[in-house]
């Protein structure tokens, strides 16, 4: 392992728990943000099957879907979504970890200040 992955993971290891959430979040959102699709069809085409994965606790179908949908639209996953992965076979929050992330990717935030400012540092 590279001396900057191992510098990430160690990154995310030392957050609380609630910075990870709200990392995790963040990403959600900003996947609906680049799928560019509005909420109805958002939620309807994507949102309701990642819920059932939740829902029944499907870890693996869960996350074979967002890398689908990831590879579907040729976006890139960050380095965030491959430690929620990682997070979620070890801690076993999967569900607290995932809920936090459908709670972004199907949410309206275009007019959260806050959330734009982010992004912006993030690029």
């Amino acid at each position: 392992m590279s001396d900057n992955k191992k510098e990430n993971k160690k990154e995310w290891k030392e957050r609380s728990e609630q910075e990870k959430l709200k990392e995790i979040n963040f990403k959600g959102w900003q996947l609906f943000k680049a799928l560019k699709l509005d909420i109805k069809t958002l939620t309807s085409k994507h949102g309701w099957k990642m819920v059932n994965y939740i829902h029944s606790n499907n870890r693996e179908g869960f996350f074979e879907y967002l890398f689908r949908l990831y590879m579907s639209y040729q976006l890139t996953p960050d380095k965030t979504i491959f430690h929620f992965f990682e997070e979620c076979e070890k801690s076993g929050k999967f569900k607290k970890y995932a809920l936090a992330f459908m709670s972004g990717f199907i949410s309206k935030r275009e007019e959260d200040k806050k959330f734009q400012n982010k992004e912006e540092n993030n690029e």
